[in-house]
């Protein structure tokens, strides 16, 4: 599950250096609560701290207060070196650039977070690549990809070592859109089969409307919205 209790994060602005203290709060006293396998989409306007919010529950960026929870981990609490075990062990992560390993081959680079994390399982890798239609580029280098093949490389990697949890930013935003369809649909089906908790921040309405809540992101702080204004 993901707790998150009067969270704030502050960034400096151009007149103040202590971020901390003096910043410009971009995450004010934020709550929310998503139950373990359920699922809730984020959206909102550009800039409104969409992203640092899914940094904050991954351990990437740490907050100027409040109370993080995530699968069981007060990770508001963790230095470091016990960040590091939580995202290689507990968490998935679609990110908007991918950071995916150029070095390596499709399959490899999939299969890399689950060998970190020594819970790989090549029969849930191979079903992943078939289902999100990159089976047949498992030997090729990703440089050689499009956008959107090297996107749905990411959402596998993301969900290869069965994560407790799941943080995806736009994670359909380089596929067209029936790709994107079947993707999110993809995403949304795996994450519930293995009982994996999934927030995701998306600009799409359609994709927001799979979750189980949906919610919009203005001054910092979340709103529920409602199924009829989520589908208007």
């Amino acid at each position: 599950m993901i707790e998150v209790r009067n969270l704030v994060k502050n960034i400096a602005s151009s007149h103040r250096q202590n971020a901390q203290k003096n910043g410009i709060a971009i995450i004010d006293n934020l709550e929310l609560l998503i139950e373990q396998g359920q699922s809730a989409s984020v959206q909102g306007a550009s800039g409104c701290g969409k992203t640092t919010l899914l940094h904050l529950l991954s351990g990437l960026d740490h907050p100027c207060a409040g109370t993080l929870i995530v699968a069981k981990h007060a990770i508001h609490n963790y230095d470091e070196t016990r960040l590091d075990y939580f995202r290689r062990h507990t968490i998935g992560i679609v990110f908007q650039q991918f950071h995916l390993l150029e070095s390596l081959n499709v399959e490899d680079n999939i299969a890399f977070t689950a060998r970190l994390a020594g819970n790989l399982d090549p029969h849930h890798i191979n079903n992943l690549m078939q289902q999100l239609g990159i089976a047949d580029m498992r030997n090729q280098r990703v440089t050689k990809l499009s956008g959107g093949e090297q996107q749905r490389v990411a959402i596998a990697r993301a969900l290869a070592h069965k994560p407790r949890v799941v943080f995806a930013d736009e994670p359909t935003g380089n596929l067209d859109e029936h790709t994107s369809s079947a993707v999110s649909e993809l995403l949304f089906s795996t994450c519930r089969a293995l009982n994996t908790t999934l927030l995701l921040v998306t600009h799409s309405n359609d994709v927001a409307a799979l979750a189980d809540d949906a919610y919009h992101m203005t001054s910092g702080q979340l709103t529920k919205i409602t199924p009829s204004l989520q589908k208007s």
